[in-house]
């Protein structure tokens, strides 16, 4: 997995590209904890390049989350593919996630 991280305005915009899955979580969950402690509030999940998550991916998002709620901030995620989207449904990330279709809605929605 290829991860890439950007600002805008006030929100960490993190692009993941390829599988989350057991191999690439502690890369994940090091990117989250570093952005976390350099004082990043609100982070974005930009899914859009994301081909394929495992159950192990699940709970490294429930542990990203906690990570940044933890420091004060809001996490967030856009653009799934539809088989990722209906993975979230299936295990109600959609229930403590905001998802939103794309990264413009949720950066509007973040702001």
């Amino acid at each position: 997995m290829n991860i890439n991280v950007r600002t805008e305005s006030d929100i960490t915009i993190v692009s993941l590209d390829g599988r989350m899955d057991w191999k690439t979580l502690s890369e994940f969950s090091g990117t989250v904890a570093q952005m976390v402690d350099t004082g990043s509030k609100n982070v974005l999940l930009d899914f859009s390049k994301m081909e394929y998550m495992s159950s192990a991916g699940i709970r490294a998002l429930i542990e990203a989350m906690q990570t940044v709620e933890k420091g004060g901030g809001k996490i967030a995620i856009c653009s799934p593919n539809t088989t990722v989207l209906e993975l979230f449904k299936v295990v109600q990330l959609d229930k403590v996630m905001k998802i939103y279709k794309s990264e413009l809605e949720a950066i509007d929605q973040l702001m």
